[in-house]
Formats: structure tokens, sequence, C-alpha cells
């Protein structure tokens, strides 16, 4: 009976097991690391309101008004996209904004100013990532809040400056929404 098969089936076996224990591992500390920082921010803000959805948290900065944003429903918004691996947000750790303001606190030196117009996302937009498609919903009009997700709802490889897996919170302030 040959053997070598059996062999290398195995050992492909155990490194597809071990790399998807590292991921969770990966994704258990990302989640800690939100965990922190949304518990440190509701210590010196206790009236935040904070919406958990399908591995996503919201939390929310400014109250908004109106309908809730629905998953077949659309929203014009405002964002600013982070790094969240090392559990800090700012300049240093943002990789995408469409949002002047933000852009010019982090002094970014752009030539194209035709980014800066609110994006029309939809939570039904299996394009969008799923972390922001679930931290969205229920979102309402003139809301501001951060959406925290880990590295499991995110990109799933490298994208641009992004690491494979890497935990991101968006800067979102809703400017309309239609269900």
């Amino acid at each position: 009976m040959n053997f070598k098969p059996i062999i290398l089936i195995s050992i492909i076996m155990v490194s597809i097991a071990c790399s998807k224990s590292e991921k969770e591992n990966i994704f258990s500390k990302q989640s800690d690391r939100i965990e922190k920082y949304v518990n440190n921010y509701l210590t010196k803000n206790p009236d935040t309101r904070v919406a958990y959805n399908g591995g996503s948290i919201r939390m929310v900065i400014t109250e908004g008004e109106g309908d809730e944003l629905q998953k077949n429903g659309t929203a014009s918004i405002l964002y600013a996209g982070y790094n969240f691996s090392n559990g800090q947000i700012g300049a240093s750790t943002m990789f995408a904004t469409n949002d002047p303001d933000v852009a010019a606190a982090a002094k970014w030196k752009l030539s194209d100013s035709t980014i800066f117009v609110p994006a029309e996302i939809s939570p039904a937009d299996k394009t969008l990532i799923e972390g922001l498609r679930k931290g969205l919903e229920g979102a309402r009009e003139g809301e501001e809040c951060l959406i925290f997700f880990t590295g499991k709802y995110g990109f799933g490889k490298v994208v641009g400056t992004i690491s494979a897996n890497a935990a991101q919170a968006w800067n979102i302030k809703v400017q309309k929404v239609n269900n």
C-alpha cells in the first residue's frame, strides 16, 4: 500500500486547520480590542447608544432622525475608513475618506476634489464589505456613528494599504436615507 498520498493529504489538512485556528485567534484578539475601545468610550460617554448586528458594532455619536435604514434601502454617506488592527483611530490609520473635513484634518493633499461627494450605498449590495452592510442597517438620517468589525467581516485579502483580515473602524455621517 502506498502511504505517500495519505501522508500528503494529512499534512495539507493539518496546515489548513492551523491556518483557520490562527485566523480565529486573530479575530478574537481584534474583537477584544474593539470591545475595549467601545467600553472605554462608553465610560466617558455613558449615554452613547451601541447597536450590535451580525459581527458589527455601531456606536452612535450623534443621533439621527426619521426612518432607520432598512436592508433594501439606500443611504447617502460621508465616510472615513481606518485600519483598526492596532486599536486606534487617527490620521495615521486612515485609508479612505470622502469627507473633505476629515481629509483636511488629516492633512491629506489630494488633487482630485471630485471624490468629496457623498457615497450612495445599500446594505443589500453584496459588493459592500459585510461589516459595513450589517453595521449600517438601522442608521438614521443625520446620524454620525463609528462602525467596528473584525477582519472576519472585512476584506479577506490585501486591498491597497489594508492588510488581509484587518479589523476596521468607519466613521459614518449619514446624509440621507431612502427605504
